[in-house]
């Protein structure tokens, strides 16, 4: 319960409207990150013949860009702001993957067609990096450190909204459209999101992040008489960024955490349809319930963390939470591999992705928290990693 006469800080009217355009920003985004995986494990590898290493280089291709680009997109976070990024980020985001549906319509050799998506994956990697580490940036206008931590889980949850929806969604668009035809779809929808996302913040310049960023910070000075925790209210450059030992141990932590998320983004449907020979409508709606249930973990890991004005929200009290997150999530994960029978399988991944879930908001409100002013470089050292 919080202490009386320190009442938590709400959250203004516009930064929720800007959390609402946040989470559909990070929805469509990761869905047109995904939705490659089920046209590649029902068209692509069955139908036009791509081996699953081939498949596997066009979902690489779009982590190179993304890991070789993100330190350069975290400096141009910091200086001209979380909210150009996201516009930038979902317009051209969305124009890629619009291209590799225009690739599937118009281009019928294998060997061409595979060429040109790993060329527009690789793109779509580089225009893809500012989503996560702007979103963190643009959150440290919430002063109250509990509810930036549910604000990061729900923005992760949502972007775990749009995997989730992309297996039954884009599936469906799939059977009544073509793959090619589906994606264009979904890249048109993306763009659009960042074409509002740059209306919003052009028509109220004054509540932009990176302005309300700046004036929260005073506020916070001013409202609340307590000792700053460490780094995160230092204002550090790249090179001691880079040298940072905690940033560089949560990156770590954030490597592993990211390693097993990825694994049930692009292979779990096929795991599910081919090994587990589970049919591929049920495979698609049992994946998109292990998102789900990855999503849900990201929301309740928030509210785990209490609000500022009580106890538990140092950095030792959200590495307890997160070592707890990852360390369930892998022993229950492992119980899952040594099993055989399909819903027993499922039901414990599930139970796993839920568990891992509770940290990912943690990750991103400390890393932000280790930038201070250089929120969005530290967001995207970690994010490197």
């Amino acid at each position: 319960m919080e202490t009386p006469g320190t009442p938590t800080i709400p959250i203004k009217p516009f930064q929720t409207r800007q959390l609402i355009l946040l989470g559909t920003l990070a929805g469509l985004g990761h869905l047109n990150r995904v939705a490659i995986s089920v046209a590649g494990n029902e068209w692509l590898i069955p139908e036009v013949g791509f081996t699953e290493i081939q498949m596997g280089w066009v979902y690489t291709a779009f982590y190179l860009t993304y890991t070789l680009f993100m330190l350069p997109c975290g400096t141009s976070i910091d200086r001209w702001g979380p909210a150009r990024a996201l516009s930038a980020f979902g317009l051209l985001s969305g124009l890629s993957v619009l291209g590799m549906g225009l690739a599937g319509w118009g281009l019928a050799l294998p060997a061409t067609l595979l060429g040109w998506l790993i060329g527009l994956r690789l793109l779509a990697g580089v225009v893809g990096t500012p989503l996560h580490p702007a979103a963190a940036s643009a959150l440290t206008a919430i002063q109250d450190a509990g509810q930036r931590i549910r604000a990061n889980g729900i923005i992760s949850a949502s972007a775990l909204t749009g995997v989730a929806l992309a297996y039954p969604i884009f599936g469906l668009l799939m059977d009544h459209l073509g793959w090619a035809v589906a994606l264009m779809i979904c890249g048109l929808s993306l763009s659009l999101a960042g074409l509002a996302w740059w209306f919003q913040n052009r028509s109220r310049p004054g509540d932009a992040p990176e302005k309300a960023h700046a004036s929260n910070t005073k506020q916070n000075q001013e409202q609340h008489e307590r000792k700053p925790e460490g780094p995160a209210h230092q204002q550090l450059n790249l090179s001691a960024l880079l040298r940072h030992r905690a940033l560089l141990l949560l990156g770590l932590s954030y490597g592993t955490f990211c390693y097993f998320q990825y694994l049930a983004f692009f292979w779990g449907n096929r795991y599910l349809s081919e090994i587990l020979q589970v049919p591929a409508t049920s495979a698609r709606w049992l994946t998109a319930a292990m998102m789900a249930a990855h999503g849900i973990g990201m929301i309740a890991g928030g509210y785990l963390i209490p609000s500022s004005s009580e106890k538990g929200t140092s950095s030792s009290g959200r590495a307890r939470l997160a070592m707890i997150s990852l360390v369930g999530a892998a022993f229950v994960g492992l119980i899952a591999m040594a099993l055989h029978q399909p819903i027993a399988v499922i039901t414990l991944l599930s139970l796993s992705l839920g568990a891992l879930g509770l940290s990912e908001g943690i990750f991103w409100t400390q890393a932000a928290d280790y930038g201070g002013t250089a929120s969005g470089r530290s967001a995207a050292i970690m994010n490197t990693w």
